[in-house]
């Protein structure tokens, strides 16, 4: 598989475009109820192609690493932002962050056992050699 300069392969083996493809923290604050509001941001993320690891705090906050591009990281950001949950929201803020490779939406827990889990082959892989 030949890779252009700015392409990776994530953990998954999928090509990743670097230059078109961007990563946000996201925290949103407010009166939320966790059920609605993860289902909220997961149609969200399917409807703007975006990946996204979500981590539920106590009732009052979510956040969010996504990616994707940026033009629809954009657009997801003002989704979140500015829809039907909007009255919820108290505050909401993100900050750019470095690009890790995710793949669908998921929480944060099984992330991690994802990638320790692909860790594991690789390196059970090259101590069988």
């Amino acid at each position: 598989m030949l890779l252009l300069p700015c392409q990776i392969k994530n953990l998954f083996g999928i090509k990743i475009n670097l230059c078109m493809v961007k990563h946000y923290n996201i925290k949103i604050e407010g009166d939320l109820d966790n059920a609605d509001f993860n289902y909220y941001c997961q149609t969200g993320a399917y409807k703007f192609d975006i990946s996204a690891v979500y981590v539920n705090g106590n009732s009052r906050d979510v956040e969010l690493s996504a990616e994707g591009d940026e033009e629809n990281l954009k657009n997801y950001l003002t989704y979140l932002h500015s829809g039907p949950l909007t009255s919820a929201i108290e505050t909401f803020n993100f900050t750019e962050s470095e690009v890790e490779g995710m793949v669908g939406f998921i929480s944060k827990r099984h992330f991690r056992a994802q990638k320790k889990s692909i860790l594991n082959k690789i390196f059970r892989k090259k101590e069988k050699k």
